[in-house]
């Protein structure tokens, strides 16, 4: 499995809520979260950097917030 860069901050951002539907504590979703990160490879921005136009173009149509999530991700 891969993900972006920006994958675990944007799961911190919501761990509040992440913790109040799961019912997990703390030290669980901790664990749980280094536990799938540790199976997932986090792709380099330099590697995703010359597809970026392309996914905010296929995006935009897909997605009305998605290319601008992109662009604040990649500042």
């Amino acid at each position: 499995m891969h993900t972006v860069p920006f994958a675990r901050q944007e799961i911190e951002k919501h761990k509040g809520e992440l913790l109040r539907k799961s019912g997990l504590d703390y030290e669980s979703f901790d664990y749980l979260l280094d536990h799938i990160f540790d199976k997932i490879n986090v792709a380099d921005r330099e590697v995703l950097e010359p597809f970026r136009k392309r996914a905010i173009e296929i995006l935009k149509d897909i997605d009305q917030l998605m290319p601008h999530f992109w662009h604040l991700q990649w500042r």
